[in-house]
């Protein structure tokens, strides 16, 4: 099983400030003294991006299950909801 962080965006423009967004948060949260977390992988892109980063991985290490962190209160509820439903494209697309 792998999985990533989710900032999928309807657009190129919009994955870019979702990344910005949860890297300023994660920044604060993970990446601060003395724990220095790193951050891992992030689904970022289109939906076409993800299916992409997805499909090499699933192609790469054999992998069927796929997981997903979302960052529900950071975001506004349109914006989670927007993502979630992005990235039930990219499931849909490995079905």
């Amino acid at each position: 099983m792998l999985g990533g962080h989710l900032t999928i965006g309807s657009t190129e423009a919009q994955s870019d400030q979702h990344y910005r967004d949860f890297e300023e948060l994660f920044n604060f949260a993970y990446n601060a003294p003395p724990y220095h977390v790193p951050m891992g992988r992030v689904w970022k892109g289109t939906v076409k991006q993800v299916i992409d980063q997805v499909g090499a991985l699933k192609e790469k290490n054999n992998t069927e299950e796929f997981v997903v962190w979302h960052h529900v209160g950071y975001f506004t509820q349109e914006e989670e909801l927007e993502m979630l439903d992005n990235y039930a494209k990219v499931i849909k697309a490995f079905s």
